[in-house]
């Protein structure tokens, strides 16, 4: 049944609106329907019923008139006239337009062929169509479908804006409907729609947009609905056509328009340039609408910078997008008599701009350069109470070369939740520089520091490219052996940074780099060379060894090098489905092109696994526990800018728009079909667990083939064939002594209390830098260092920064 949400009384003052004088309005088929008080043959009745300006005599053709019939007939015994009849050459009945009588609509036990040839309705009783002796006397019942649209011409060659409304509006539209709305404006103009109300019935009811006079041959703009709202015409003329079926209705919807002035995008390319409003410097014209494009080099970035800006505030805008392949994001809505210079970063080469104006007073608008090369991310851990809001923090860029000294506004974002405990925080700072940059320095206050510049990679080992946490008194060597060989296998480069390992270990990381399966990279504990105020200790009050810094310096790192990045710990072991033969298939099948995937999100099942070099012995013991972790993300490079240890906390925040201008957000994908392996008990016992390849929770296949098992153990074995490789597996020790000493102090200090629920960053710092770690000469370790530099003393913060780092054999297995 039919839902329509008129009260009673609506729908009796409504009849006499849209039906004529005596006649009944059915809100369910939007039609009006006439019971005659004198009494007619069939014939007469038929006649009787043409005879009424449009109306035709009742055949009942829908569900919803058999209703509005058995509500006009149900208060009499008189039956009215049905426009059918019997054919008397094959004894079935039609109706009157030829149409065969469908036999929902007869009576129980009807048609009986003794009572006659034509139809009359019954209300009471045995409801339905009856069969009726022709030459009867019955009311004759006619209907007509009222004009209830309330469309025509709006608009004119001198009109400049206004609304419409569907009928009824804002109470109820009515079924069956099909109403054409055309709008015209001024030559020269566009017309721009901004539908403010869209409550439709929208599985069947809809407002189609075309761009001209023509559903035929115009361009269709599209349909509206509760996300697409705006719609904008490229000549003076547009046609919208509102058409509602059977079914239920709603309260419909509303609509401005404006015609604004039809301007050609204005398109720059190449490496600089310069853009104003029209007419800059004197004032702009009203009702503006300009559009303007830039894009530079490919693997740049723009950077513009306003040197002028004064339009009427909180009327005329200028809106800046950053183009991301696709997709339109917001970093900017202008407007009003602003302080300059200021600038704005793209993520890519292309940036937009929209300049809008209304009919009320115009000023003399604005004026930009930019440039669109050598773009900057720097990666900082910054004290976050430094500031009331760290992100507002007012950091100046300074780029120079050898003509040139460009100073630029830079944007803060961070991964971290300013709320959390820790007090330092991953700060990235975004800018652009100049071409042929020779120095680079951070301004604050008028007071600068120099800092030292890395160029990220242009090309990668593979296009799959898995970042490994920040390794520390690393001695499970046999983790490494599986987590190389098995991302070999699937086409994956590693990427580890390595703060202290076990010295025998990381030469076998050395082999493997020298292979080109690896990369491996110092990350620096935190140290001041000279400090002018007391500081609290850094790493004792930073989230696990800053990996958050180290995750988005290694995104950054092969951004524009690799197509996929992950963020995993050494004992993340992810293993693609069996119906995808690598990470990219996978990774490709399950973003599906979509583009409201931000990042790919695979949870992390534990299991307990035995120690063993050999990886089929490794995944053959595996137990599940029953226990889960946070999961891992794996991202199209261009999707993300910085990342958590998990996932992006920023990028999903960000509202995105697409070419056409409509607005959306990412989101992370949480996988279900697939997990990570995470070895999360490796019993160093004689453990060996069922000895069958365990079942992936997320779909009950098997984990991994055997045949592709077997192929990952066999190039195993080759290298440690090797003879190098042979050499160090046997000075590795076989017994773990970091391992059970950090596990305890992490449990003591947080695991623990994260598993039953009660660990708050807002009260721990999740750090290890108390872990008391006891060193032996029988196990020497390297630890990274580098040569460590402070800047000047400055206001608000003080910049301190590390060059040339290396492995040191002085140090020992610390944090």
């Amino acid at each position: 049944m039919k839902v329509f949400l008129f009260i009673f009384l609506v729908g009796i003052s409504k009849a006499a609106n849209e039906c004529r004088d005596g006649w009944i309005f059915n809100p369910e088929t939007a039609k009006c329907f006439y019971i005659s008080e004198r009494f007619y043959h069939f014939d007469e009745a038929m006649k009787f019923c043409y005879s009424m300006n449009n109306s035709v005599p009742m055949m009942l053709t829908s569900m919803a008139e058999k209703s509005a019939t058995i509500e006009l007939t149900n208060i009499t015994m008189v039956q009215p006239w049905i426009g059918a009849r019997r054919n008397v050459s094959d004894g079935k009945f039609y109706l009157i337009d030829g149409s065969i009588l469908q036999k929902v609509y007869w009576a129980p036990d009807e048609p009986k062929d003794q009572n006659g040839d034509c139809v009359t309705y019954r209300g009471l009783g045995l409801i339905g169509e009856q069969v009726t002796q022709c030459y009867n006397s019955q009311p004759a019942m006619c209907k007509y479908l009222p004009d209830l649209c309330n469309g025509g011409n709006f608009g004119g060659p001198y009109s400049r804006k206004g609304s419409i409304q569907s009928p009824n509006y804002p109470i109820q539209y009515y079924n069956n409907m099909k109403c054409y709305y055309y709008i015209s404006s001024p030559n020269g103009t566009q017309i721009v729609v901004n539908f403010t109300t869209y409550q439709l019935d929208t599985m069947f009811d809809r407002v189609t947009v075309f761009d001209g006079f023509s559903n035929a041959t115009s361009k269709q703009l599209g349909v509206a609905s509760p996300y697409n709202t705006q719609f904008a015409s490229t000549t003076n003329q547009m046609l919208l056509i509102f058409s509602s079926n059977y079914a239920k209705t709603d309260i419909g919807w509303s609509l401005d328009w404006i015609a604004q002035l039809y301007q050609p995008i204005i398109v720059q390319n190449g490496t600089n340039g310069t853009m104003t409003s029209s007419n800059y410097p004197n004032n702009y014209q009203s009702y503006e609408n300009q559009l303007y494009t830039i894009e530079t080099n490919v693997g740049s970035r723009i950077n513009i910078t306003f040197d002028d800006f004064y339009t009427q505030a909180n009327y005329d805008y200028l809106e800046i997008y950053d183009v991301q392949r696709s997709e339109f994001v917001l970093i900017a809505n202008l407007s009003g008599l602003l302080s300059t210079p200021f600038s704005y970063t793209s993520t890519l080469q292309y940036m937009k701009l929209k300049f809008t104006s209304n009919v009320v007073t115009e000023f003399r608008g604005w004026h930009a350069s930019w440039l669109g090369k050598n773009a900057i991310a720097i990666v900082t851990t910054m004290n976050k109470r430094t500031a009331n809001r760290i992100l507002d923090l007012p950091i100046r860029i300074v780029a120079s070369n050898s003509s040139v000294i460009m100073k630029t506004q830079a944007n803060l974002t961070t991964e971290h939740r300013l709320e959390d405990r820790c007090d330092y925080s991953m700060i990235l700072i975004q800018a652009n520089t100049l071409n042929n940059l020779t120095k680079l320095e951070i301004e604050s206050l008028g007071e600068t520091v120099q800092i030292p510049v890395k160029q990220p990679l242009k090309t990668a080992p593979k296009q799959v490219v898995f970042c490994v946490s920040p390794q520390f008194a690393a001695e499970q060597w046999q983790v490494f052996l599986a987590q190389v060989h098995i991302s070999k296998f699937y086409g994956a480069h590693l990427h580890i940074y390595v703060v202290s390992m076990i010295e025998a270990y990381f030469n076998l990381l050395l082999e493997y780099q020298k292979l080109g399966l690896i990369s491996i990279e110092p990350w620096l504990t935190i140290k001041f060379s000279k400090v002018n105020t007391p500081v609290m200790e850094p790493n004792r009050n930073v989230e696990l060894r800053a990996q958050t810094a180290a995750h988005t310096d290694c995104l950054l790192m092969y951004k524009e090098a690799a197509t996929f990045i992950g963020s995993i710990d050494m004992d993340d072991l992810l293993i693609p489905l069996q119906s995808h033969s690598s990470y990219y298939e996978e990774f490709e099948k399950f973003y599906d092109g979509n583009r409201f995937i931000s990042a790919l999100n695979y949870n992390k099942n534990d299991f307990e696994v035995s120690k063993t070099v050999s990886i089929k012995e490794l995944i053959k013991s595996a137990e599940p526990l029953n226990s889960t972790d946070s999961g891992k993300s794996f991202v199209r490079s261009e999707r993300y800018n910085s990342t958590w240890a998990h996932w992006s906390r920023v990028a999903d925040t960000v509202t995105q728009y697409d070419a056409d201008g409509n607005k959306y957000k990412t989101h992370l994908e949480k996988l279900t079909s697939n997990g990570i392996f995470h070895l999360r008990k490796i019993n160093t016992g004689n453990f060996t667990g069922s000895g069958k390849i365990p079942i992936n929770p997320g779909n009950e296949e098997l984990l991994i083939s055997m045949e592709s098992l077997n192929s990952i153990e066999d190039d195993l074995k080759k290298h440690m064939e090797m003879p190098k490789i042979q050499k160090i597996i046997k000075s590795l020790p076989t017994e773990d002594f970091y391992g059970p000493i950090i596990f305890k102090c992490y449990n003591e200090s947080f695991y623990h209390a994260r598993d039953i629920g009660k660990l708050s960053q807002h009260f721990v710092c999740i750090n290890a830098y108390d872990c008391e770690i006891p060193q032996r000469d029988d196990l020497p370790c390297i630890h990274s260092d580098a040569n460590y530099t402070s800047g000047p003393f400055m206001i608000p913060i003080t910049y301190h920064y590390a060059t040339q780092p290396f492995f040191s054999t002085k140090i020992g297995c610390l944090q």
